[in-house]
């Protein structure tokens, strides 16, 4: 289930998925008009860690799961740590909604 940021966003995104799936538009379009419109999780220390221990997995796994090194999520659950940002946000967020048999 995607979250849109608003019901506009909703309905400009259906219309461009459609545009999509005939050919009129690229994928590289697709993926700008999805970051655009969709909704990304914000994912602070303390929620990445939860996910970790509901997920049963270390930080290694975690890492491994997400392409990152292992000292990346070190950083990200350290008092000071910058949050996850792109591809590994987007795979925690998927982590986080639909559990981690979405990756299996």
């Amino acid at each position: 289930m995607s979250v849109y940021k608003s019901d506009l966003s909703k309905s400009l995104h259906g219309m461009m998925s459609d545009l999509h799936a005939a050919g009129a538009i690229s994928k590289t379009t697709m993926r700008e008009f999805d970051e655009r419109c969709l909704h990304q999780a914000d994912f602070d220390r303390k929620k990445i860690k939860e996910l970790r221990e509901r997920e049963h997995i270390s930080q290694a796994v975690l890492a491994k799961l997400v392409g990152v090194s292992t000292k990346t999520v070190v950083k990200w659950e350290a008092k000071d740590g910058t949050p996850p940002k792109g591809a590994a946000a987007r795979l925690l967020d998927l982590i986080d909604r639909k559990g981690l048999e979405v990756l299996a």
